[in-house]
């Protein structure tokens, strides 16, 4: 396994986690704080909406408190030195499977509803392992890349399709950018249909890949080391 492959499976678990939380969490998309942002203004603004603005404002307001404390841990106690990616990768899957196992639990017994304290907790859990695989782990690939937001990773695929009619493309980055779409994509489309059937569940996929990852990842170190 390459080195750089963790940006892709990334980028699939991104889809995951942000399909599943649209879906089953009132259209809420844990790694666009954009989106809750607005969605949270226009509840604000047009109650006539019906959007529950509270929920997803609230949401705004943990992201931006956690992200200071996270930072402020960091810097404090040098975490992100000692820490290594492999670490951090575990410490994503687990995060995203207690997240998949409280979710369903709760919509099994009817316990989320868009201004209750349980849905927020549980977005909330979900928001974290979304930002670590955006700002912590570390994609080991040269280029800059969004496992979450594509918007960026779009225009920078069409300005490499642009560049390969003038003959001056990076083929390896236009590449890149193609399967980073197509893992994306990949992962909504599967946890748009696993949902209908395993509901939180379906994350179940994601978590066992980026497992995976890390046995895989491991044994190459091994190999070199040995």
């Amino acid at each position: 396994m390459k080195q750089h492959s963790v940006v892709y499976t990334l980028c699939f678990v991104g889809g995951c986690m942000d399909c599943i939380s649209f879906l089953l969490l009132f259209h809420t998309l844990l790694g666009l704080m954009t989106f809750n942002t607005m969605y949270g203004v226009i509840g604000l603004l047009n109650p006539d909406s019906g959007i529950h603005i509270g929920f997803h404002l609230y949401l705004v307001g943990f992201f931006i408190i956690f992200v200071f404390l996270f930072k402020l841990i960091h810097e404090r106690y040098r975490l992100r030195q000692g820490l290594s990616n492999y670490a951090y990768i575990n410490l994503e899957a687990i995060i995203i499977l207690v997240y998949a196992c409280l979710g369903s639990y709760a919509l099994r017994n009817q316990l989320l509803a868009a201004d209750g304290w349980i849905a927020f907790s549980i977005a909330c859990l979900g928001m974290i392992p979304v930002y670590l695989q955006n700002y912590v782990i570390s994609h080991n690939h040269s280029l800059q890349t969004g496992t979450v937001l594509m918007t960026g990773n779009y225009v920078n695929m069409v300005g490499n399709l642009l560049a390969l009619w003038s003959g001056k493309a990076d083929k390896d980055a236009l590449k890149h950018y193609m399967k980073v779409h197509a893992s994306f994509i990949l992962g909504v489309a599967v946890m748009a249909l696993a949902s209908q059937w395993f509901d939180f569940l379906a994350l179940l996929l994601p978590c066992a890949l980026l497992a995976l990852h890390n046995v895989c990842q491991q044994r190459q170190v091994n190999k070199l080391t040995g």
